[in-house]
């Protein structure tokens, strides 16, 4: 069976304990620092893409 998502329990060796990691995360979460890091990679990755490219990206919506 495959897991979905982030499995909290299975973060590797150098993270601190999942509780503890998932405290970060949520607080993050609940300021929008993820969807705000997560806006600016993808912002990156465009302007990297158009770059190479030379093409407009195309939202798929």
């Amino acid at each position: 069976m495959t897991h979905n998502g982030c499995v909290w329990r299975a973060l590797p060796a150098g993270f601190p304990p999942w509780p503890r990691f998932y405290d970060f995360f949520r607080t993050w979460e609940d300021s929008g620092v993820t969807k705000k890091r997560h806006d600016a990679v993808r912002d990156q990755v465009r302007r990297s893409w158009v770059a190479a490219t030379g093409r407009t990206p195309h939202g798929s919506c």
